[in-house]
Order: C-alpha cells, then sequence, then structure tokens
C-alpha cells in the first residue's frame, strides 16, 4: 500500500563536497606540518652561533658570512666583512696569548668546512698587524690544495716542504719555510704524503716547532681533519690553544662533540669556534644580499 507519494524537495540539498575538500586539505596541512617539524627535529646540523653556544659551551670567535666564491681568493682584493670578522678573531686571540711563539692549532672535524682557509685568513691578518707569522700545512694523508700553496714565492729554488723534512730528505728546517705574497707570512707547504704519518709526533717535528715559537711571533697549524685518525690531537699536544672550524648547515653537533671529546686527550684548550659560511637568515649581522652565495671548503 501506499503511504504517501514522493514529493520532490522545495529546497536543493546542499553538497558536502565543500567540506570533505576541506578537511582533506586541512589533513594533508597537517600532515606536511608535522613532517617538517619532524625534519627539523631530526637535522642536528649548526646554523648559528646561537646554537653552537648552546651545544658546545664554546664562544663564537668569529662568524664568516656566506660570501660569493671570489671573495675568498688569497692573492685578490679582499671583501671588507672579511677583513673585519678576522680581525677581531685576531685580537681575541693575542688577548688571550700576548706572548711570542703562540702555537695555534686549526682544525675542523671534517673535511670541506674551511679550516684551511681560516688558518689562512687569521695569518694574513695577522701579517698585517705587523706580526711575523709562520703558517704550517700539516696535512700529509691526503694532498689536497690549500689557499696558501698560490701565495708561495720560491724564486729560482726547488719548492720543498714538511713531508720532505719529516722524511729526512731536507736537513735543513729553514729551506722548507718560504716567503709569500702576504705581508709578514712565512708558509710551510705539506708537499707530499708520508708513508707513516707518526712523524708528526717526531722529536723532529718538536724542533721544528721550537725554533718556529723563538723565530716567529704567531705559529699557525693548518692540522688535518679530526675525524678517521689522530693527527690533529698529536699536533694539539704541542700548540698552546685550538680552534675549531664548523661549516654551518654541515657540521652536526654529534660530530663536534665527537671532535672536542677527542681532542680532550691533548688538555690544549680550546679556545673557541669559527662559524663558516653562515646564510643571511641565521647570521648576527647580516651580509648583503648576494645572489650567489658561496663559502671556502678547503
Amino acid at each position: 500500500a501506499i503511504i504517501s507519494k514522493a514529493m520532490p524537495p522545495e529546497t536543493a540539498a546542499r553538497s558536502t563536497r565543500r567540506l570533505i575538500l576541506l578537511g582533506v586539505v586541512m589533513a594533508g596541512n597537517g600532515c606536511c606540518a608535522a613532517f617538517v617539524l619532524l625534519i627539523v627535529f631530526l637535522d642536528n646540523k649548526i646554523r648559528s652561533s646561537a646554537e653552537c653556544v648552546l651545544k658546545t659551551g664554546l664562544p663564537v670567535l668569529a662568524e664568516v658570512p656566506s660570501l660569493p666564491a671570489t671573495a675568498f681568493n688569497l692573492s685578490q682584493t679582499r671583501d671588507p666583512r672579511l677583513h673585519e670578522v678576522f680581525r677581531l678573531t685576531m685580537v681575541a686571540l693575542r688577548k688571550k696569548f700576548p706572548t711570542r711563539g703562540t702555537r695555534l692549532l686549526v682544525l675542523s672535524s671534517a673535511p670541506g668546512e674551511g679550516a684551511s682557509f681560516v688558518a689562512a685568513s687569521i695569518a694574513m691578518t695577522m701579517g698585517r698587524a705587523d706580526e711575523r707569522v709562520l703558517l704550517i700545512n700539516c696535512g700529509l694523508r691526503n694532498q689536497r690544495p690549500a689557499p696558501m700553496d698560490s701565495t708561495v714565492q720560491p724564486g729560482d729554488k726547488p719548492l720543498s716542504g714538511l713531508a720532505q723534512y719529516l722524511s729526512f730528505e731536507c736537513e735543513d728546517h729553514l729551506r722548507i719555510a718560504w716567503p709569500t705574497s702576504l705581508a709578514g707570512v712565512t708558509y710551510v707547504p705539506s708537499m707530499g704524503s708520508c708513508i707513516d704519518t707518526d712523524v708528526l709526533a717526531s722529536n723532529r717535528m718538536r724542533e721544528l716547532l721550537e725554533a718556529a715559537s723563538e723565530r716567529f711571533s704567531f705559529v699557525v697549524l693548518d692540522s688535518p681533519p679530526a675525524h678517521g685518525n689522530n693527527d690533529s690531537i698529536i699536533l694539539a699536544e704541542r700548540c698552546d690553544g685550538i680552534l675549531l672550524v664548523v661549516r654551518a648547515g654541515q657540521t652536526t653537533a654529534a660530530a663536534l662533540k665527537r671532535t672536542m671529546e677527542r681532542l680532550e686527550i691533548s688538555e690544549t684548550p680550546i679556545l673557541g669556534i669559527v662559524l663558516n659560511g653562515v646564510e643571511p637568515p641565521f647570521a648576527q649581522h647580516p651580509p648583503e644580499k648576494n645572489k650567489h652565495p658561496a663559502t671556502a671548503t678547503a
């Protein structure tokens, strides 16, 4: 039996498509936000000076901004911001070590963080301040070009370096110290590799460093990276202080802490950190905008 006839609705029923679409969009945004937060939480790369201080307890002595690659060429006119950064670093180092013949070890946790560039920049800045500086390239394992290599002025003499001296191929330590195009800076290149890198712990290396401290007002040692070998620990034992170079956005807090723990064996104080390649959003004093940011990796 028919109870009542079906009648069309007087008003059209509202579609729920928009509500469903809105719900899907909100759920998607929520998932994306959660994913981003998870990435940020898991990513422990150091990007700012504040993170360095928080995660290491060490002061940041210099913050090198991300600049065009040409700004890091030692043989060309330097960006004034780099002059200011390393001038302040020099002042801090000299306040800590006012005596003549101080030895400073500059190193990073891993290759490509800019330790060689920082070592060269400190030497150059001190040379401009009428210091007599010796920079020693202590990399005897891997032959990677160093920023200072292009500044050597050997004249008509065959070039020799640390590897030849420690292997007894060159007897006189004065023959491996070369003048450079940088005022006040003398340079000892590595010039090859040694089969036994334990020579860094030899009496011959000790004699070289003692002679360097007597002849120069400041000695900078460009150390191999800390991870993978004990070279940096051996060198640290013969230095007065250590300067760690951290590449912003690349060095992790875990890697940096492992480096600090390894260096504790030497009992040489870690003076602070140079944060290299800081991007403008994380910089304490953001540099002017540049279209092709790049940082020194040597």
